[in-house]
């Protein structure tokens, strides 16, 4: 569904919003956005208020997926722009950037706070009383964040930009808002799966891009032509999508996570995983040099690129069979209804991480090369 259908279809509420920020000539028009990101907020401690906090979680997760949608291309496409200015009284990088660290960290504080009154309800009006008393202090920092941004950032940036760099610049940022609020409609409108379908899930498309590394060896070996730059492509999948993004929820997370529960890391599976996963990133970094050099033309690159590839392929083809097969039943059984949906929650902040709408981007790289190369 394109931007303007998700509007009119779902949401026309939004409306209000989209459209004078799309007319806008001046990033003041940016402040709507501030407007809606303080009634999520808002929303989230009216759930608190009512001890419901399964939806204060919800809410707290929504309200945070939109605040980096707006803060990353602040970060990312205004910020940069704003250092054209020079020296600003009252208004260096520093302290922009500082305050959206502050505020990252508040977040994360509140989180295991909920997650705290989720799983020990004993003495919770209280508990919720302090986490109010440490909301205020959040508030404060964001209203004086938003006065810095409406009388320092914002002027600012009208004042040395043309008003055709100017909408190109808030087109760009409201497109980045749009994405999160398209994703958080998604979350609410199905039934989101669990942590453990999601591992299972991604090893399938990594399983896509295997095959397809396994039919590119397959035609090096033969001496059958490949495009200079798609065994580089293959790698920087595997980088990204299969280590970072994958294997990074596993480690920062489930792991750990599992480990809390009663499930060791030495002598058990966890290690094995571990073990395999340092093992795998040797190969992938024969891969990644040895890619270079095929791009190069160096005459041992193809032979290089294949041995460290067919190592890794037998390695996964390994790896994602023991965790499918004994580590992910495991962590069925011993996590917990709220400890699932934790976990769901620190892996959505790992997508953020990589960028709104990667994920998804990955998935179809996966399909796409598996279509070209697999046999």
């Amino acid at each position: 569904m394109s931007r303007d259908e998700w509007i009119t279809t779902e949401h026309e509420p939004a409306r209000d919003l989209v459209d004078p920020v799309e007319r806008a000539s001046s990033f003041l028009a940016l402040l709507r956005v501030h407007e809606r990101l303080n009634e999520l907020f808002l929303r989230h401690q009216e759930a608190l208020l009512e001890q419901d906090i399964a939806r204060a979680r919800e809410r707290l997760a929504v309200y945070e997926q939109e605040l980096l949608a707006h803060m990353r291309p602040e970060e990312d496409i205004l910020l940069p722009v704003y250092a054209r200015a020079g020296a600003i009284p009252g208004g260096p990088i520093e302290l922009f950037l500082g305050e959206h660290r502050k505020m990252r960290e508040f977040l994360e504080r509140f989180r295991m706070a909920l997650a705290e009154l989720e799983a020990h309800p004993a003495d919770r009006r209280r508990r919720i009383l302090r986490l109010f008393d440490e909301q205020t202090m959040f508030k404060h920092l964001v209203e004086h964040h938003d006065l810095r941004e409406r009388n320092i950032l914002y002027p600012t940036l009208d004042r040395i930009t043309t008003e055709a760099e100017r909408r190109e610049l808030l087109r760009r940022c409201l497109d980045a808002t749009l994405n999160a609020w398209t994703y958080n409609e998604h979350r609410r409108s199905v039934s989101m799966p669990g942590p453990i379908e999601i591992l299972t899930h991604e090893h399938r498309i990594i399983e896509r891009a295997l095959r397809a590394l396994r039919g590119v060896c397959q035609r090096l070996e033969h001496g059958a032509s490949v495009p200079a730059d798609v065994p580089a492509q293959l790698v920087r999948f595997i980088q990204t999508f299969a280590d970072r993004c994958h294997h990074g929820k596993e480690e920062k997370h489930l792991f750990p996570t599992l480990q809390e529960h009663g499930v060791p890391r030495e002598g058990g599976p966890i290690g094995v995983m571990l073990q395999e996963h340092e093992l795998g990133r040797g190969f992938v970094r024969e891969m990644a040099e040895a890619a270079s050099a095929y791009e190069r033309g160096e005459s041992d690159a193809t032979s290089r690129f294949v041995s460290a590839a067919q190592s890794y392929l037998d390695l996964l083809a390994q790896h994602i069979y023991k965790e499918d097969h004994v580590l992910f039943p495991i962590a069925e059984n011993v996590l917990d209804a709220s400890t699932k949906a934790a976990l769901v929650e620190a892996f959505e902040r790992e997508e953020a991480a990589l960028g709104l709408g990667t994920h998804e981007q990955y998935e179809a790289t996966a399909s796409e090369l598996e279509k070209a190369w697999a046999t």
